[in-house]
């Protein structure tokens, strides 16, 4: 494991929350590895901020759809019923 992967899991095991990559370190070249490894680990454990039904907009922009949002930490997962399975954002 990286220098940059060592004190993410360190981190983590602090606060029991990701540090976000855009904070940690000035160099380019490490913060896609560090956002890699914080999210691909923490996206579970972090809770639940919002969750509920809203209305959608199809791709042509011409009907609006129910679907079920969850906005976990900075990830916003949706559905078509409460199994939320894709990512939005």
């Amino acid at each position: 494991m990286s220098e940059v992967g060592a004190n993410a899991a360190a981190d983590e095991k602090k606060t029991g929350y990701c540090e976000d990559s855009t904070d940690s370190d000035n160099d380019t070249e490490r913060k896609p590895l560090l956002r890699r490894i914080s999210t691909s680990k923490c996206v579970g454990r972090l809770p639940v901020v919002k969750e509920g039904y809203l209305m959608k907009q199809t791709r042509s922009f011409q009907r609006w759809q129910r679907r079920y949002f969850r906005l976990r930490g900075r990830t916003l997962y949706y559905a078509k019923e409460k199994e939320v399975s894709g990512i939005v954002f």
